[in-house]
């Protein structure tokens, strides 16, 4: 995420109304549009942004003067919100954070047309991006949890044995191994584990090294997506594949 900017989130062109539209055809508008903020045109240039929000507030105040039957037929400008906050296209996604820490959207300023970028818009790409991390945390719980229950003696015993006269770091527990490791490991004490895997030796160790390699790529600040498109779906297979493995276990 640090080398990501506002660029990077998907973000739609700022729908724009004229000032004199009155609100409730600017209310129809959003519904046909499916965005809740319009922008509003005065003079050919941007005077600001009309929402749900700001309809809402100027019905509410309508109401108090006993105004709110004609106030929907009255022009957009009336109501426009003309306080923007904008970001850049190169900001990077702190700066749009402390942004959205404030308002429900932000304008990206850059050369074409005018953009609105929502907060929930923020959230969701970074639930896309932390989806591979929490994929990858889960299929390294599951691997240890099928080494703890099929290794009889202790497994930080048992690693030590494996790795000491081996040209590789030895890791002390079992925590601290890599993929590479846990491949190693499980490859080494392939008579233990047969039985688990289905004999697929070859298979197991290419299915966890592998995972290994894409690990290394996505906290190397590499995005999953900008490698391998099939990635994710291999990291699924092979979270599902793994726990398929590990709840077998447990009722076998």
């Amino acid at each position: 995420m640090i080398q990501h900017t506002v660029s990077d989130i998907s973000a739609p062109d700022l729908e724009c109304v004229n000032s004199d539209v009155a609100l409730d055809t600017a209310l129809e508008r959003m519904f046909e549009t499916g965005q809740p903020q319009l922008g509003v045109i005065h003079d050919d240039k941007l005077a600001g942004i009309i929402s749900h929000r700001d309809i809402t507030r100027v019905l509410h105040l309508s109401d108090q003067i006993n105004q709110n039957e004609s106030v929907l037929e009255k022009p957009v400008i009336m109501a426009v919100n003309r306080s923007l906050t904008c970001v850049s296209a190169d900001d990077d996604l702190f700066t749009l954070f402390d942004k959205l820490a404030d308002v429900p959207y932000v304008l990206i300023e850059d050369d074409g047309d005018p953009k609105v970028l929502r907060d929930v818009r923020l959230h969701q790409f970074l639930k896309d991006e932390i989806k591979g991390f929490l994929l990858i945390e889960e299929i390294e719980r599951t691997i240890r949890d099928i080494i703890r229950q099929t290794v009889d003696d202790d497994p930080n015993t048992e690693l030590t044995e494996t790795f000491a006269s081996l040209d590789i770091r030895t890791p002390n527990r079992l925590v601290e191994c890599s993929f590479r490791h846990y491949s190693i490991f499980i490859s080494d004490n392939w008579a233990t584990f047969e039985d688990q895997f289905d004999n697929n030796q070859d298979f197991v160790r290419e299915l966890i090294a592998r995972v290994g390699d894409i690990r290394n790529q996505m906290f190397h600040f590499r995005d999953l997506h900008d490698s391998n498109p099939m990635d994710t779906e291999f990291i699924e297979f092979a979270r599902e594949h793994l726990n398929h493995i590990h709840t077998e276990m447990a009722t076998s």
